[in-house]
């Protein structure tokens, strides 16, 4: 994402220890000094007269290192990265490499019965260049990694204040607040609940963590990317104007959670976006933004969506399950949503597209098994569709009682076409399903197909559609079946209803009355009888077959 500091977001989720005591070894290999650090005071230093010629020619590239930090020798380096996994990675400023290692070593020092005790902690690993040979180094605490304008790298312990102006790493493993300042920096956040605050400052900005628990974080202006392992939850997260990505495992568990991406294209996946009984706010501001998720709202959750103005996408399997309540606004633009499911159980799904050339689509959008969803969706002005294979499906059974469902949909003025296999469906055995569609496509010339319209069967169904003013069509090869009602208005315009059967009766009866005024101007052209069309004005034609 950026030229100067870039990431491959190799992230994990390890317990990380500090350092323990004992011996440790380190050798500065810009000036040849080697340090025995066997106690906290009195080092002693050794260095060789060749070592002392190349530390005065090259004085400005020995490397800055403080007590949070341990240089260790190349041997030592190779023991340490035999089984350590990487568990990230960033680029200097002047592109060298930086690796971050878990690992776990045996000491020379022994517990009381004998036993070797071991060392785990951070390794950080250094790519050398023309100016100075590779380094890598023990993290005791919070570390900042820094060049100068020269290239020349400078490792210490970090607190606060100590950050720079330019493209700094930092290391947390504290817990304590972090801060990049500007510039295009680096943080990593390895503390297990997260750091108590994150500010990346203006820049393009990268914050990669294991867990943000009722923390804040804040990345400032820029094009920055947070990445968090585990969960964001609880707290906020600001990333500020500019593109920005954001991935988590989880957003939003069982605490409330804000996060405001800022105007710019955006990005945010995730693989839940809130559970448990909590409220989660995002706002992605002005752009084309995309937000990417497997389950959006579950389990008596409220999660409330506001993308901006301009062309955005949201992606999910699931949106609303399990009596949460989602609510979605995409903003004026050519919006799309898509989704598996939008409204399982009993939960509730408000969308609202907003004017443009608007679509939606999923497998099912409003389906009660033993409960009872509430789908309300409006796309506003503009040229849309929706397309499902299922709209308005209630199913009960058994000891468990009925499901219902209720979906509405209002597309609004413009060319807007509905497509499902199945529209309105009541089912089930016991206490039988029911599902009420109601269908306003507004003015324009717009269509309805479906291959089953009103279809109740061991339960009921209702499904109003009005087309509006405008040249509409409603195809469908069923338009009622068993224990249902369908109401159609097709207002004015020249509109044309097809069916191959009408008012099938399987269990009850099943009958269409399409009614709005007087009967004008109509024609009916059915071939077997026992068909009806009405409009409020306009060359209308039924078409149908049997009843």
């Amino acid at each position: 994402m950026m030229e100067s500091l870039q990431n491959s977001l190799a992230v994990q989720a390890p317990s990380f220890g500090t350092i323990a005591g004992g011996s440790t070894k380190s050798r500065n290999v810009s000036s040849g000094a080697t340090t025995d650090a066997t106690t906290a005071t009195g080092d002693t230093v050794q260095i060789s007269e060749e070592a002392r010629q190349q530390a005065a020619a090259n004085q400005s590239a020995t490397p800055n290192t403080t007590a949070s930090v341990t240089e260790i020798t190349t041997s030592e380096s190779s023991q340490a990265q035999a089984s350590s996994p990487v568990v990230g990675t960033a680029l200097t400023a002047s592109g060298r490499q930086v690796s971050i290692q878990r690992y776990t070593r045996t000491t020379t020092a022994t517990d009381d019965s004998g036993k070797s005790l071991t060392q785990s902690g951070l390794l950080v690993s250094v790519s050398g260049n023309e100016k100075e040979p590779g380094q890598s180094y023990l993290l005791t605490g919070d570390t900042i990694l820094s060049e100068d304008k020269n290239g020349v790298l400078s490792v210490s312990a970090y607190r606060a204040g100590q950050e720079t102006s330019g493209a700094d790493i930092i290391i947390g493993v504290s817990g304590a607040a972090l801060s990049g300042g500007e510039g295009d920096d680096t943080i990593f956040d390895f503390s297990s609940t997260g750091a108590e605050s994150i500010q990346g400052g203006d820049g393009n900005d990268t914050i990669i963590a294991r867990n943000a628990i009722g923390n804040t974080i804040d990345t400032g202006r820029g094009n920055d990317a947070v990445v968090v392992a585990g969960s964001i939850s609880g707290g906020t997260v600001s990333l500020g104007d500019g593109n920005d990505t954001m991935r988590a495992t989880n957003i939003g568990i069982s605490s409330d959670t804000s996060i405001d991406t800022g105007d710019g294209n955006d990005t945010i996946s995730a693989s839940f976006i809130g559970a448990g009984g909590n409220q989660v706010n995002i706002t992605t501001g002005a752009g084309n933004d995309t937000i990417d998720a497997n389950t959006i709202g579950f389990g008596g959750t409220q999660v409330n969506i506001d993308t901006g103005d301009d062309d955005d996408t949201i992606s999910s399997s699931t949106i609303g399950f399990g009596g949460s309540q989602v609510n979605i606004d995409t903003g004026d633009g050519n919006d799309t949503i898509s989704s598996s499911s939008i409204g399982f159980g009993g939960t509730q799904v408000n969308i609202n597209t907003g004017d443009g050339n608007d679509s939606v689509n999923a497998s099912w959008i409003g389906v009660g098994i033993g409960g009872s969803p509430q789908v309300n969706i409006a796309t506003g002005a503009g040229n849309d569709s929706i397309s499902a294979s299922w709209i308005g499906v209630g199913i009960g059974g058994g000891e468990g009682g009925g499901g219902s469902s209720q979906v509405n949909i209002d597309t609004g003025t413009g060319n807007d076409s509905i497509n499902a296999s199945w529209i309105g469906v009541g089912s089930g055995r016991g206490g039988g399903g029911s599902s009420q569609v109601n269908i306003d496509t507004g003015a324009g010339n717009d269509s309805v197909n479906s291959s089953w319209i009103g279809v109740g069967i061991g339960g009921s169904s209702q499904v109003n559609i009005a087309t509006g003013a405008g040249n509409d069509s409603i195809s469908a090869s069923w338009i009622g079946a068993g224990s249902s009602q369908v109401n159609i208005d097709i207002g004015t315009g020249n509109d044309i209803v097809k069916a191959d059967m009408l008012g099938l009766r399987i269990e009850s009866f099943a009958w269409e009355h399409l009614v709005q005024g007087l009967v004008e101007h109509a024609q009916d052209s059915g071939n077997g009888g026992g068909n009806v069309i009405a409009g409020a004005g306009g060359n209308d034609v039924l078409v149908g077959g049997d009843s």
